[in-house]
């Protein structure tokens, strides 16, 4: 298998050598018309001197003919490249002659080697060599015997020694150009192939990525889906008549669950935002709903150690703003979260004000203070790394997996924000942080704003919005934890296994509700969303109940077919809400 992967991308190497060499050739080629006529016009140019207007256009025009007839007729070979190194050293004798002699006309031949260098084949110089030391020898030969009409220097006398030291130059000259389209070419294989093992090492980082995000998928649905029943089930057994000590047993079963997908979650988010695959809202909230609502969430935990738990908002801070709410609670829960858990006695105090306005543009800050343990200078820098604690102590004592800051650090990041921390050990900690937000000033109708709450399982709800509810759940246990909801809320649900059985109830009676598993066999619930969409005239509203907490998973639900999501665990709030919108959709549409 390794030797097949390494003669693969042997192959996959050359392909790429011989594409560069093919592009390489182009443009050389492209760059070598300019110069062609950039020559004949130089040509033309020098013939006002001296009226040498035949040999211009004679022979300027017999070198672009020899060259561009080779390259025509031989389209699949080289050879024109040759006849281009002869042309252009043709072309340096051509300019001599016309200037009689000019010195300075020599240096033609160094501008046609170092054209040459263009194609990275350093045996194209060995041409120009050749017909420039021939062109020397015998033109200078010729007007030392007396041919002075061959205008080949002005000098008096063209001796050895001069011819000698001359080539010399020359060919020093050539010998670098060579050099240089050696190793350019040299270098760009070197650099092909480098480019090439870094796509190998890209392409296998992607799939190992693509690998990961599968497994953490996978885990993701085979850990939610029993810990949903876990859940679920304790929640329920909570409502029945228990003794105090078994209600104590059912809290903490609640409690272990509750902490265990906290744990999955954060390495779902920190899998996210660590592979770009994070998206934020952009919808208009209430600030102060929103923080009001993380600190309610701690203000049992605050009353029973009896910590202050307060807020304060300044004035110049828009009431509503435009952002992702639930990203901000994440924020802050994180944040309070830890203030508390390290703070045994004083308060934990949140903050918020502008640091700068312009128009309806916002940067504000956030401040969550606490007069808990402190942090040590020293460990400062360990505190926004991923699975770190600032100690093991701590780890020990307060728990954790590590993730929370590092999460919170990531998502102000993608909010334009950033977050920084002040403590002093013994006094407490300050930790700050800043988003980019647009904010409006006037408050806009709360009953708009926030869902009413609910009784968890109101029971005269279906009498208020009557449902026939199908459910297609392979697992056993989710299938109780559901139809115990229902029927608390007053409904009889049908309960299919898979798929296919979905697709045939759906034909056999008219649902107004669906609740679609997305993993089951036989049939999974997108391609049963997809058979239901297609097949039936008077269409459900079809809801994904599934484990799966990907970035595109809720996309996938959506472009099968799907009208809504409800992740597991489920949450039993989540249930009357989606139930309550879909019936006022359907009661109004």
């Amino acid at each position: 298998m390794k030797k097949s992967t390494t003669i693969q991308h042997q192959t996959a190497l050359e392909q790429q050598n011989a594409v560069q060499r093919l592009d390489v050739k182009k443009r050389a080629d492209k760059l070598m018309n300019y110069f062609l006529i950039g020559f004949f016009a130089g040509g033309i140019g020098l013939a006002f001197f001296f009226d040498t207007w035949l040999i211009a256009f004679g022979i300027g025009g017999t070198l672009l003919a020899a060259y561009y007839t080779t390259k025509i007729t031989l389209p699949n070979s080289n050879l024109y490249q040759y006849v281009l190194s002869v042309v252009l050293a043709l072309f340096m004798a051509q300019f001599i002659y016309q200037m009689h002699g000019m010195f300075e006309m020599h240096f033609f031949a160094f501008i046609g080697s170092a054209i040459l260098i263009a194609y990275q084949n350093w045996k194209l110089q060995v041409p120009i060599l050749v017909v420039v030391v021939l062109h020397h020898a015998i033109l200078g030969y010729l007007q030392d015997i007396g041919h002075t009409q061959v205008y080949f220097t002005r000098l008096d006398y063209f001796d050895v020694i001069t011819f000698t030291i001359h080539i010399i130059l020359a060919g020093i000259i050539f010998f670098i150009c060579g050099l240089w389209a050696y190793l350019l070419k040299k270098y760009n294989v070197h650099l092909r192939k480098i480019n090439a093992e870094l796509d190998k090492a890209r392409i296998e980082a992607e799939t190992a990525c693509n690998a990961k995000s599968i497994f953490l998928a996978t885990m993701s649905h085979e850990i939610r889906t029993p810990m949903n029943g876990v859940i679920n089930m304790s929640s329920m057994l909570a409502e029945t008549p228990l003794t105090e000590k078994q209600r104590e047993y059912t809290n903490i079963i609640s409690t272990c669950g509750e902490s265990l997908l906290n744990v999955i979650n954060d390495i779902l988010d920190f899998s996210k935002i660590e592979s770009g695959k994070m998206d934020l809202e952009k919808e208009d909230f209430l600030l102060r709903n929103c923080i009001e609502d993380v600190l309610h969430i701690f203000s049992a935990k605050s009353a029973e150690t009896g910590l202050d738990l307060s807020y304060r908002i300044e004035g110049t801070v828009p009431d509503q703003i435009l952002g992702d709410e639930l990203r901000l609670r994440q924020i802050l829960t994180n944040l309070i979260g830890n203030a508390i858990k390290f703070t045994n006695e004083g308060e934990v105090f949140v903050g918020v004000r502008t640091i700068s306005k312009a128009n309806d543009q916002y940067e504000l800050q956030f401040e969550i203070r606490d007069t808990g343990i402190g942090i040590p200078a020293d460990k400062m820098q360990r505190l926004f790394k991923a699975f770190s604690q600032v100690d093991s102590s701590t780890n020990r004592k307060y728990g954790g997996t590590g993730l929370g800051l590092a999460i919170a650090q990531k998502l102000v990041e993608l909010m334009g924000g950033r977050i920084w921390v002040k403590s002093e050990p013994g006094k407490g900690s300050s930790f700050f942080f800043t988003i980019q937000t647009k904010g409006k000033s006037s408050i806009p109708d709360v009953t708009n704003q926030r869902n009413s709450k609910h009784e968890k399982l109101p029971g005269f709800f279906s009498e208020i919005y009557p449902l026939h509810i199908l459910i297609a759940e392979d697992n056993l246990f989710n299938q109780q934890v559901i139809v115990h909801i229902l029927n608390k809320m007053g409904y009889q649900p049908k309960v299919v296994e898979n798929g296919a059985l979905a697709v045939a109830a759906s034909q056999a009676e008219n649902f107004d509700v669906i609740f679609m598993d997305m993993q089951m066999p036989e049939m999974d619930g997108l391609e049963a969303t997809r058979a239901i969409r297609k097949a039936l005239q008077i269409q459900p509203v079809i809801i994904a109940l599934t484990a799966n907490t990907m970035t595109g998973d809720r996309e996938k639900c959506i472009d099968a077919g799907m009208n809504d999501y409800i992740g597991k665990p489920i949450d039993l709030e989540d249930v009357v809400l989606k139930l309550e919108k879909w019936a006022l959709h359907k009661m109004t549409g």
